[in-house]
């Protein structure tokens, strides 16, 4: 009988689902389960109704309420297993759990040792992030393990028409989260580098040079979709993630974008982010809101066509080695498989 994961997420794994499949949308963004049944696992996704701490609430609740049809529960986002961990330590919910940490553990929700305890399973998408936590909790460590997230590559490659052109050669930042795209506006415009900001309405600059910076935004920062992202992406001369100062794993998913793109990076150094830019050739790290710095690396790329190439060759060649997309979804069946034997 195939394994039966109970799949939880704070979005909808079934729109994932279902736009993957008509080829509009990454396979990474299932965590996973897109490959499930590949794996021998079948995918019970939990219904997503609502948002933030009620639909979490309610869809925990329906696990509890359901989980004598399930041999495993799945968490791909952290924040959607802080009632299950609770009543697992407690006795209360008799099925093996496993959760996707990708920041560290913290907040009431979030954290605290009922919900280190009460996971059977603790998959980091950091290394720097699970040591941080065997070391707050060493009696716990042996059920933390690094899993680094894996990227769709093919998605990348299928051929698209732009819907909007920016020409070439630009610069470009994608972000709704944690960006300093001011700084970033800032350099475009000292610097004469044309530059596109495509951003949510709360982390678009305050203010830019129109002549240098082009700013595609919404409310909700899918102001392109990601077909469409991935086509400018491509066009790009290189891709910027300007973070501002936090302790998050932040800018992953647009640097794992730029390198399934094979785009060199200019990034905010993270301290969470396993993958040293620098070290592996693929760009260059600047720090937070240092715009002498970041102005320096976007002059430095602008100007060298060959350090541009190579950062491209490496960075594709990278995730295809290092950042397989299966190898994340086959891992993930692992673990579940060996909580629930």
């Amino acid at each position: 009988m195939p394994l039966r994961i109970a799949v939880l997420n704070d979005y909808s794994i079934d729109d994932a689902m279902r736009l993957h499949a008509q080829g509009t949308y990454p396979a990474q963004h299932t965590w996973g389960v897109s490959l499930f049944a590949a794996q021998g696992a079948t995918a019970v996704i939990v219904p997503y109704k609502g948002s933030g701490l009620w639909h979490s609430l309610r869809a925990q609740i329906w696990v509890w309420l359901n989980q004598h049809r399930v041999d495993v529960v799945y968490a791909a986002c952290q924040s959607e297993t802080w009632l299950l961990s609770r009543l697992r330590a407690l006795g209360l919910f008799w099925r093996p759990l496993v959760a996707v940490i990708h920041h560290p553990l913290a907040g009431r929700l979030r954290g605290g040792r009922l919900v280190v305890r009460g996971h059977d399973r603790l998959l980091f998408l950091s290394e720097r992030v699970r040591k941080a936590t065997a070391e707050a909790y060493p009696d716990r460590a042996a059920r933390f393990h690094t899993l680094p997230w894996g990227v769709d590559t093919a998605f990348y490659d299928q051929p698209r028409a732009a819907s909007r052109d920016f020409g070439s050669g630009y610069f470009v930042s994608a972000g709704k989260a944690n960006r300093d795209h001011d700084t970033l506006a800032a350099c475009a415009a000292a610097g004469q580098h044309r530059t596109v900001i495509i951003c949510s309405a709360q982390t678009a600059p305050t203010s830019s040079n129109e002549a240098w910076v082009t700013v595609v935004s919404d409310q909700t920062g899918h102001a392109v979709s990601y077909g469409e992202l991935t086509s400018i992406y491509q066009a790009a001369r290189a891709v910027v993630i300007p973070l501002t100062d936090v302790s998050l794993l932040a800018g992953l998913t647009s640097l794992l974008d730029a390198m399934a793109c094979g785009r060199p990076v200019i990034m905010t150094r993270n301290a969470f982010v396993d993958i040293d830019i620098e070290a592996l050739g693929l760009g260059i790290w600047v720090p937070a809101g240092d715009q002498a710095a970041l102005l320096a690396a976007m002059d430095r790329l602008a100007q060298d066509d060959a350090l541009v190439q190579r950062m491209s060759d490496k960075a594709r060649a990278f995730a295809l080695d290092s950042y397989a997309y299966d190898t994340f979804a086959r891992r993930v069946v692992d673990h579940c498989r060996a909580v629930a034997a």
